[in-house]
């Protein structure tokens, strides 16, 4: 278990290959916070997540809105 009791942020987590990535870090205890452009499909994905045994919760990912990420970026 090399990422138990670490925080992975997976961005583009609704979508089917973040999604395996989600699963694969919950089986390693990893703590999620699933975001994605879709607040529903972000808490669908940590739910499914969480029904799973994980740890995770879902994050709207608002960046494309302000033009993308760049280094001044939170």
């Amino acid at each position: 278990m090399r990422l138990k009791n670490k925080v992975a942020i997976v961005t583009g987590g609704a979508r089917a290959m973040r999604e395996a990535e989600t699963r694969l870090f919950a089986t390693e205890s990893t703590k999620l916070i699933v975001a994605d452009v879709s607040a529903s499909d972000a808490e669908s994905s940590a739910a499914d997540t969480r029904t799973g045994g994980g740890e995770a919760n879902g994050r709207q990912d608002r960046r494309h809105q302000r033009g993308g990420m760049d280094r001044s970026d939170p």
